[in-house]
């Protein structure tokens, strides 16, 4: 017997869910938000009092690992990416 607030969990891989949220484009968006760039960061020792982020090369290996893993293993993905190419 259950008692409480229960509910069903499926576990699914990286690879299915990328495919059910969009497919490759969502990987690419994530290489696209962790791009590295420089150019914020050269501006941070102008003297203008504008605040700049930028992200860090560690931060873009990452996200292209997690688009290398979801391309991989799944010819969805990997179809969807070329098709994209076109």
């Amino acid at each position: 017997m259950l008692l409480g607030d229960t509910f069903v969990v499926k576990v699914e891989s990286l690879d299915d869910s990328l495919w059910k949220c969009g497919g490759a484009a969502i990987g690419l968006k994530l290489v696209d938000l962790a791009e590295v760039n420089f150019l914020p960061f050269m501006r941070l020792f102008s003297s203008s009092n504008q605040f700049h982020t930028f992200q860090t090369p560690h931060g873009l290996s990452r996200t292209l690992g997690i688009l290398v893993d979801g391309l991989k293993n799944s010819w969805q993905n990997s179809e969807d990416m070329e098709r994209m190419r076109e």
